[in-house]
């Protein structure tokens, strides 16, 4: 209570707030976000140009997570651009590439600003609930792929504000780039006909090691 305002033990000023009626105004989020994408600021990067680009995709991001944040939104929309500079340094192609790597962003950050996307103990980055049954709800919102394989730098950058541009250039590049594909990464995501045997037989050992 405000000292001033008391005295013997009553109120000199009082003021009192009756709510009636609670109302709920319900926008149109797609024509807002594209708004949002249309005023975003061109710094001739061509950033906002691959945001209307991809704009498909950061709705289906937004819509997949059900949280209506258009806060969120806006800051997939600024976090994002550190990973788009560097991969326009990089030589890895940003078509067939890019795309998915933006939705798992999107999505990760909308399930890390509600508290479900964490760094775990030990074994990188997860989803963490109560209720298994939640966790299930929560993949089953996005793409199938979104928590199979999410890029080590975005995970650390989204989660802990973490980012080393170089490192992750590094990263896009042995995932992307067939010459420097690990046999690791090959055996988890190739068809089985597309194999090497050296594949089989480098990449299995470790993948069984992660998961004991």
């Amino acid at each position: 209570a405000n000292e001033e305002k008391i005295e013997d033990d009553d109120y000199i000023e009082m003021k009192e707030k009756l709510i009636s009626r609670t109302i709920n105004f319900s926008v149109n989020n797609i024509e807002m976000l594209e708004s949002i994408l249309n005023d975003y600021p061109e710094d001739g990067d061509g950033y906002k140009e691959f945001l209307i680009q991809h704009k498909q995709i950061l709705v289906e991001a937004f819509s997949d997570s059900e949280y209506n944040n258009l806060r969120t939104f806006k800051v997939c929309l600024a976090d994002f651009k550190r990973v788009y500079l560097a991969w326009k340094e990089s030589d890895v192609p940003f078509k067939g590439n890019i795309e998915n790597v933006l939705y798992v962003f999107c999505a990760i950050m909308y399930e890390n600003k509600v508290g479900h996307y964490t760094e775990g103990q030990g074994i990188g980055y997860i989803i963490i609930d109560e209720k298994e049954n939640q966790k299930k709800k929560i993949k089953e919102k996005y793409a199938f792929y979104t928590f199979t394989y999410v890029l080590d730098n975005i995970s650390r950058w989204v989660v802990k504000g973490d980012w080393d541009k170089d490192d992750f250039i590094a990263e896009i590049r042995k995932k992307y780039i067939k010459e420097e594909l690990s046999h690791e990464w090959a055996f988890t995501y190739s068809h089985f006909w597309d194999l090497q045997q050296e594949d089989i037989d480098e990449g299995m050992p470790p993948l069984i090691a992660k998961a004991y």
